[in-house]
């Protein structure tokens, strides 16, 4: 099973034949040469959700420093050093201080190694480039490529179906249907079926299987 192309608002692929959406993406039935498919990766960017970066050290940095226990300890150290216990103070100051290290160390740890187990799982995808089936990281998906599903697999983008042989796919993330939904590849001119994604039978969504 083939698709191509990710939707874009102002236009309704479900609605349009497989050669109009082929075209409208200036792409082909072969795939994007690789080259085209770097200048469209420059272009648009990743096929990333937004959020799904790691987190800066910087902004732990800053959580660590400002959250609710830092300012009471802030407040209790100013009190002790107003009224010249110094001891006291010196002793608040550096419990502030070691518990930013730990807090730090121990968030930067863990968000290191949770960044170490994304690229293990890093998901990847099928495609035609230069005319030829290959393997690509998933953030490199770019408008126009055409997918290859087989079953099994993870839909990276959202796209159009170009071509389906008895293919089902679990669309229960979208739609709630513990049922797989049976995709083909005709044109769907009823505004009313194409309202719902449910009904977008020519359509297969990302992170559906």
């Amino acid at each position: 099973e083939m698709a191509t192309g990710p939707p874009v608002p102002s236009f309704t692929p479900h609605a349009e034949t497989a050669a109009s959406v082929i075209e409208h993406f200036k792409t082909s039935p072969d795939g994007l040469g690789s080259d085209e498919a770097a200048k469209r990766l420059i272009r648009d960017g990743p096929n990333e959700l937004l959020g799904e970066h790691q987190v800066h050290w910087y902004k732990m940095l800053f959580d660590q420093v400002f959250n609710s226990i830092s300012f009471i300890l802030f407040a209790a150290a100013a009190v002790s050093l107003a009224t010249r216990d110094f001891i006291s103070g010196g002793v608040i100051v550096f419990v502030i201080g070691l518990n930013v290290v730990i807090g730090f160390a121990q968030e930067y740890k863990s968000e290191q190694t949770m960044d170490a187990l994304r690229k293990m799982s890093a998901p990847t995808a099928n495609v035609l480039r230069d005319g030829r089936a290959t393997t690509v990281p998933a953030r490199e998906i770019v408008v126009g490529d055409v997918l290859v599903l087989v079953d099994g697999d993870q839909v990276i983008a959202d796209a159009r179906l170009i071509e389906a042989v008895n293919l089902r796919v679990d669309e229960a993330l979208l739609t709630g249907e513990t049922v797989p939904a049976n995709k083909q590849t005709l044109v769907i001119t009823d505004p009313a079926l194409g309202a719902s994604l449910a009904d977008r039978n020519n359509m297969v969504y990302k992170s559906c299987v």
